[in-house]
């Protein structure tokens, strides 16, 4: 009995050794998780945390802390891992609403810090600067934002209607692919004889169907939940949800056109959405990490998609100012769909 335990036990070892996600997912993909968000949030990260002070400066520390600091140009200056961007409240409140700074101070007799509680960057930000003005033993005013638009919660949502539109759809159309052809369902269809093309269309289809009516539901909540409210146009939201499902569905498509293992086919779909999840912004910003890392992460079709939602639910933006993201996830997702409609097997 001993020895077939033994055997058994190596066994299913071997089984567990031999299959790549299993290492991959188990061992490599935790230590770049690690990396990655220690880049963004590690001690010794290159990227300074951002704080806007708004005009004009009247407050005598403040004035001391530039004076010491690094001029980068004529209105920011960078000491002690803080960036200090001086401009008018008009521009503040538009990098508030684009995360790229959660923190504005407006430097009177007593400094005022004006931000969301809700957000712990925020408020640590708050907490690390004033340590750098005097031990922290300054006072100081807090005044939160209550506006829809600056709260963290409307930098959240959109993220997070930005997330479900890429999982629900890779996970709905390649895993279920990849499912189907396991089961050999597709050869089935080669009888009748099905048209490949309709049946990749009729999944993307059924897919925006289900995610139309997930952000649906998922607006109101926050409606009624949050005040969260649409400052754009309902448009302009429709022409950047279409333009993400179609850049994501052609994403699935290539993904599994091929494949027909599960267990590939799981790492395959994690391998894109997860990374995405971690780095294009959905909970936090994606400023925070370094500038050569920055640089890519924007061009993802995540990052896009957000970004975009964020610029019109938050700040109301023209449509004329969406045209490089639209063009840009439209075009890769018919790529994409082009070369997973020719290289597609029905097993």
């Amino acid at each position: 009995m001993k020895q077939q335990f033994r055997q058994l036990f190596f066994t299913h070892i071997k089984e567990i050794i031999r299959e790549p996600a299993v290492i991959f997912w188990g061992m490599a993909f935790p230590l770049l998780t690690a990396w990655g968000l220690g880049m963004a949030f590690g001690e010794k990260s290159e990227v300074e945390k951002n704080i806007i002070v708004l005009k004009p400066l009247q407050n005598s520390q403040i004035i001391q802390w530039i004076e010491k600091s690094d001029k980068v140009n004529d209105s920011v200056y960078v000491s002690d891992g803080f960036s200090l961007t001086i401009m008018d409240e008009s521009n503040a409140i538009i990098q508030l609403k684009r995360g790229e700074a959660s923190l504005m101070i407006a430097p009177g007799n007593e400094l005022t810090f004006i931000y969301d509680p809700a957000n712990s960057e925020a408020e640590t930000a708050k907490l690390q600067f004033m340590e750098t003005l005097s031990n922290g033993q300054n006072k100081y005013i807090t005044q939160k934002i209550t506006v829809p638009g600056n709260r963290y919660i409307d930098f959240l949502l959109p993220g997070l209607m930005g997330m479900n539109i890429m999982m629900s759809t890779m996970w709905g159309i390649s895993y279920g692919m990849i499912e189907k052809r396991k089961l050999k369902l597709l050869r089935r269809m080669i009888a009748t004889p099905m048209n490949r093309s309709y049946f990749l269309w009729s999944l993307i289809l059924a897919r925006f169907l289900i995610n139309v009516a997930e952000m649906l539901l998922l607006f109101i909540f926050a409606t009624l939940l949050f005040d969260f409210k649409l400052q754009g146009s309902v448009l302009n939201i429709a022409l950047v949800f279409i333009s993400s499902n179609i850049s994501f569905a052609g994403l699935a498509v290539i993904l599994s056109s091929r494949t027909s293992n599960t267990e590939v086919g799981n790492g395959l779909i994690n391998a894109i959405v997860t990374p995405m999840t971690v780095v294009s912004g959905v909970f936090f910003s994606y400023h925070n990490f370094p500038e050569f890392a920055e640089s890519i992460i924007k061009w993802l079709p995540l990052t896009m998609s957000i970004d975009a939602l964020r610029s019109v639910f938050n700040e109301g933006i023209a449509l004329s100012e969406l045209w490089l993201p639209l063009t840009l996830l439209n075009l890769s997702g018919i790529l994409f769909f082009i070369v997973g409609l020719k290289i597609f097997k029905w097993y």
